[in-house]
């Protein structure tokens, strides 16, 4: 069993070591997730919306097959010339064809809020997840008038966009400040 602070740690130094930094709240959103991950039982993961690919590294260092997944071609050029990684896919995850129950989790880290249609993109997630397979969300957690008031430009989830958006799933969840955790089965 990792401990959670270790977890932190060890993400927190990866991240420098690639020249990167994350705000408190960033980086408490993946250490989290991957919480929810690292200490179970081992197998595939795809990681959507992966960026800088930082998540699938650590779960490899943790033995996890992981598929990182990217709109982005920067993403791509970054994941080649820094991790020299085979399994990253440049697609349109609404469009991209995946083999059925292919998964045993799917991460969606600060990704799902700059979705258009984030209900159709966690319904097409479902078919790829093996039997027992878990669905890990986080997402920005506030109230919609602050959001507007400060400008914020991405979506944000209060409990009744939450609810919609998972609607049909077992659902694990646990709030934050900032963000929340969504663990769906």
């Amino acid at each position: 069993m990792i401990p959670i602070e270790r977890i932190r740690n060890d993400f927190s130094n990866i991240r420098r070591g690639w020249g990167g930094s994350l705000s408190e709240s960033a980086l408490e959103e993946r250490v989290q997730a991957l919480n929810l991950v690292v200490n179970k039982e081992k197998g595939w993961v795809m990681d959507v919306g992966c960026g800088g690919s930082e998540v699938e590294y650590y779960l490899e260092m943790n033995g996890f097959n992981v598929v990182a997944v990217d709109c982005d071609p920067k993403c791509l050029m970054y994941f080649d010339q820094v991790h020299r990684r085979k399994n990253f896919v440049c697609c349109d995850i609404y469009r991209h064809h995946f083999d059925p129950k292919s998964f045993k989790y799917i991460l969606i880290i600060s990704t799902i809020e700059h979705f258009s249609n984030d209900r159709k993109l966690v319904e097409i997630l479902r078919p790829l997840l093996e039997k027992d397979g878990k669905l890990i969300i986080t997402a920005p957690y506030t109230n919609f008038e602050i959001a507007k008031a400060t400008g914020q430009r991405c979506k944000v989830y209060d409990p009744e966009s939450i609810k919609e958006l998972t609607s049909g799933w077992v659902v694990s969840f646990q709030g934050f400040k900032n963000f929340f955790v969504l663990e769906l089965r």
